[in-house]
């Protein structure tokens, strides 16, 4: 009487039932061995064995069998490459899904972010427009003063004057001074926000490329001059 055949699915089937998809493992023994190999791998002259243990199982009952031949090495790595490719996979989709749901919250986030550049940007140039208020009050008051010495003291009217005139050339310094800020200050905001908004526009350009996904452009985000309060 011959052996009776039995159906393995799962785990339980052979290793080259595994690695081929085969759904269910159809043999006569247990343990799947090369004597007496399983239908699918008789008919397909495949070296039927059991599967190897999972690399990634570190429970104390997992056996500690390692690959030693070249099929089994193969086997392995076949197993590998396939946990892989499923998790990239796993991956591309994630990412895919996540370029579609939340293209306009990084629009937003990039939004954000120049905004805070132009309001900082903004509070520098206040800064600068007190601190020059105050020196061109502070150069009021001693001309003034100089004037109040040069009635008082005539004999000193001609050194006064000169000293008048080297006020009068600082008070031009400054007002150089102040206009070269305001450049260097809009410069700055304007170079930061584009560069900025290049650079995470370009990175998400590239995520998009990986997974297929179009990016596309979104609108103008950095302020014009005639937005600008300064």
């Amino acid at each position: 009487m011959a052996p009776k055949k039995q159906s393995y699915a799962g785990s339980a089937r052979c290793r080259q039932c595994m690695i081929q998809g085969v759904a269910n493992c159809v043999r006569v023994t247990a343990t799947p061995t090369a004597d007496k190999p399983c239908d699918g791998c008789a008919v397909s002259r495949r070296h039927c064995a059991a599967p190897l243990p999972d690399p990634t199982d570190l429970s104390e009952h997992a056996p500690a069998r390692h690959p030693t031949t070249a099929l089994e090495w193969g086997a392995f790595m076949t197993s590998i490459l396939g946990k892989w490719e499923n998790k990239l996979g796993e991956m591309e989709a994630s990412l895919a899904l996540a370029a579609e749901a939340s293209q306009e919250a990084m629009a937003l986030v990039i939004r954000s972010a120049i905004a805070d550049i132009v309001q900082e940007s903004e509070t520098a140039q206040a800064t600068v427009e007190k601190y020059s208020a105050m020196n061109a009050t502070a150069l009021r008051d001693a001309n003034e003063a100089f004037r109040n010495l040069e009635t008082t003291v005539s004999g000193h009217a001609a050194l006064l004057r000169e000293l008048r005139k080297d006020m009068a050339s600082q008070a031009t310094a400054m007002e150089l001074i102040r206009a070269d800020l305001d450049e260097h200050a809009a410069c700055i905001d304007a170079i930061a926000s584009q560069e900025r908004f290049e650079f995470l526009l370009g990175a998400i350009r590239k995520i998009g490329q990986r997974v297929g996904v179009e990016v596309g452009t979104p609108p103008p985000l950095v302020p014009t001059s005639q937005q600008r309060s300064y």
